[in-house]
């Protein structure tokens, strides 16, 4: 399993069920590296086996989406209310892809490039969205010189759509933990020896 690889979210519009995204990854020979070449999902049925619960027949490992995707996927409610947003990062990329799931399951899976630089040696770390739904992070990183960048967009609920914030955190130093306070204004990442506090309400983070 890679990073944050596996993310579970309750099935909109039917209390019982909830699907699982998934990913596998392929290690690379040249160095511990790692990407996943699909997104899964399967869809779990709380009422089967007496109320404990089972995977549907039929829709287990079914593939969302095929690309060369970095490590780690994040969830955040639409606006409704009610479906959701997966995202992926394309590797080495400023490429993010967005499924959003409905009722009626996979709706559909677009991408879009954000302004940002494109790092040459991959995406990593906890994909995550704010509790709010109104910030994205992730990190990414750089061999020559070895280190890694924390980078934020905000998101837009409704439309699924990222827009950089345009902030950078580079550590020499590999880390891959993110999250955000519960009140959203905090993010929390670690590096190989620290783990700090941004204020990502200050008018300069």
């Amino acid at each position: 399993p890679n990073v944050g690889g596996n993310i579970i979210i309750p099935y909109p519009g039917d209390t019982a069920k909830f699907i699982l995204f998934h990913q596998i990854g392929n290690f690379s020979s040249s160095f511990p590296y790692m990407d996943s070449p699909e997104v899964f999902y399967t869809v779990i049925d709380m009422n089967l086996n007496g109320g404990l619960g089972g995977v549907i027949t039929g829709q287990k490992n079914l593939i969302a989406f095929s690309d060369t995707l970095s490590w780690g996927l994040a969830a955040c409610k639409h606006a409704n209310g009610r479906d959701w947003w997966i995202v992926g990062i394309r590797d080495a990329s400023n490429t993010i892809f967005k499924i959003l799931v409905t009722q009626s399951g996979i709706s559909s899976v677009t991408s879009q490039t954000v302004n940002m630089p494109v790092p040459s040696y991959g995406n990593a770390g906890q994909p995550c969205f704010s509790p709010d739904g109104t910030k994205f992070a992730f990190k990414n990183g750089l061999n020559n010189p070895s280190y890694h960048d924390v980078r934020m967009l905000s998101f837009d609920r409704c439309t699924g759509m990222f827009d950089s914030i345009g902030y950078t955190v580079r550590q020499n130093e590999f880390g891959f933990g993110l999250s955000f306070s519960p009140n959203s204004r905090y993010l929390y990442y670690s590096s190989g020896g620290h783990i700090y506090q941004l204020d990502t309400d200050a008018p300069n983070i």
